[in-house]
């Protein structure tokens, strides 16, 4: 048996900085959330007070048929982004409703993304290959509470998306997606620090409001991350982690060509492998995170796969 009483605080706090991406169903197949950015290592455990910092690197390339885009009908497309994001969080140990308090912003940037797509028959409009670059939607969690019985950890963090990204309707890929949205979600995690399992579920609802470019709304989407692992020693922990996405409400838009906004609902699904690895640095800890997740089922939304490589640490 390992102890990992002190692990489970300081891996809690870092991994609880998570934050939205406009994945790139909605309008265009995409949305504010991006599959797999909620699962993680201990996401429902709080760490000692203080300021807690986490970069997300990450790799995403993916395809997907043709979808209501800019009022029109986009054909297949390819894509490949680089991104990046930036996560800050302040804990506290204030507590409210027997519940300790925290904050956290993320910002995310596109380093480089690149898209090729076609299209062609009636009401089709030709979407020109490129790539774009730059800051992307800002995703703000004002208020997390997190309960704590026994090895059980709750948490509650809504959180919202603001179009901060470029946005033009004549791209086939955009930065930004040019409206907010609304993420409740609840976080549960089971940790046994004598076993060294870690079981971590986040689940949320995601509300949008309508594009005013395109007078598109994306229906509200649910999500649910899960990691499950096992820490083999203090430094070092192995599992796997996945996704589940569903749209519980159509798009609303006036589309041109043969694609309704009514009859386009996206869903998705995907697993794969994660690790982490705790490198002591003078006073601190750094800690390693890597995950890839495969998509292995997917209506109309893109369908690729996800490799994110992520650093984080408290000052």
């Amino acid at each position: 048996m390992i102890k990992l009483a002190r692990l489970a605080c300081w891996v809690g706090a870092i991994t609880v900085l998570f934050g939205a991406w406009p994945g790139l169903a909605g309008e265009g197949g995409g949305s504010n959330y991006l599959q797999g950015t909620y699962g993680d290592w201990q996401s429902g455990i709080f760490g000692p007070p203080g300021l807690y910092y986490r970069d997300d690197l990450f790799r995403y390339n993916a395809s997907i048929g043709a979808r209501p885009l800019g009022g029109r009908v986009a054909g297949s497309s390819d894509e490949t982004v680089w991104g990046n994001l930036s996560k800050v969080a302040y804990l506290t140990d204030y507590e409210d409703l027997g519940a300790r308090i925290g904050t956290a912003i993320a910002v995310p940037v596109v380093i480089n993304a690149h898209v090729s797509g076609e299209a062609s028959g009636a009401g089709f409009s030709i979407f020109r290959a490129g790539n774009v670059s730059g800051l992307s939607d800002i995703f703000v969690t004002p208020v997390i509470l997190n309960w704590v019985i026994g090895n059980h950890h709750l948490q509650l963090s809504p959180g919202f998306t603001a179009p901060t990204g470029s946005y033009s309707v004549n791209r086939l890929l955009n930065t930004g997606r040019n409206y907010w949205s609304v993420d409740t979600a609840g976080v549960y995690t089971w940790f046994d620090p004598q076993m060294g399992t870690d079981i971590s579920l986040t689940a949320g609802v995601l509300a949008n409001t309508t594009n005013p470019a395109t007078h598109y709304h994306t229906g509200a989407e649910f999500h649910l991350d899960w990691l499950a692992g096992h820490f083999f020693s203090e430094t070092f922990g192995a599992g796997a982690t996945g996704y589940y996405y569903r749209q519980v409400q159509s798009d609303n838009g006036k589309v041109i060509g043969p694609i309704q906004a009514n009859n386009f609902r996206g869903g998705g699904a995907a697993a794969g492998p994660a690790f982490i690895v705790n490198i002591p640095i003078f006073d601190t800890t750094v800690s390693v995170i890597g995950k890839a997740l495969f998509d292995f089922a997917n209506k109309d939304r893109f369908n690729g796969n996800l490799y994110m490589l992520s650093a984080a640490f408290k000052f």
